[in-house]
């Protein structure tokens, strides 16, 4: 925020590496910040970046920061009731601006390989962060595997995901997620 503040910087202005001022306050788990330059310096949270088109909510779950998940859904929720608000007041019925509707779309965003934020939520308490705010447990519509599976098959590759893998496959279980969905020719339960 410093940098668009006191330099001029574009918050929405995609950098060499491909990512946003938005995407780096995320990576950092900086919630003043994000919300600084969601509110104040125009940065828009449903904005994809990267090669992957991902957006800052699938980069807040990658990087494990539940507060940020509840930032981001909170500023698109608020975008969405002002937009709503300024619907009623130019007497303009915009389904786009319904704030529940709105924050459903925006965290169920799939990136170019089809994947949703949930898919890359390995810790219990981002996953829970995403289903409070209604990500959806079935698979995706450009990726063969659900996120249950991303996560039995990312468990034992590094020990910090292994930590929470049952608590998180607990939770996308009680949410509705088949542990009986195929991959191939097998189910997790083979």
């Amino acid at each position: 925020a410093c940098l668009v503040e006191r330099h001029g910087v574009d918050a929405t202005q995609v950098g060499p590496r491909g990512l946003t001022p938005l995407a780096y306050a995320v990576f950092g788990g900086h919630t003043r910040v994000v919300r600084q330059l969601v509110e104040r310096h125009g940065a828009v949270p449903t904005a994809t970046f990267g090669n992957q088109h991902r957006t800052a909510l699938h980069t807040a779950a990658l990087t494990r920061f539940p507060h940020i998940v509840d930032e981001l859904v909170r500023c698109v929720r608020a975008a969405a009731a002002a937009a709503d608000d300024n619907d009623d007041e130019r007497g303009v019925d915009d389904e786009h601006a319904d704030p529940v509707a709105c924050v459903r779309t925006f965290v169920n965003a799939s990136d170019l390989g089809g994947m949703s934020a949930l898919y890359y939520a390995l810790r219990a308490d981002t996953a829970a962060a995403l289903l409070r705010h209604g990500a959806d447990a079935a698979p995706a519509g450009g990726t063969p595997l659900t996120p249950l599976q991303t996560v039995v098959f990312s468990a034992g590759r590094e020990p910090i995901y292994d930590a929470h893998a049952a608590r998180v496959i607990r939770l996308l279980a009680e949410r509705g997620a088949s542990l009986r969905v195929r991959y191939g020719r097998h189910t997790l339960l083979d």
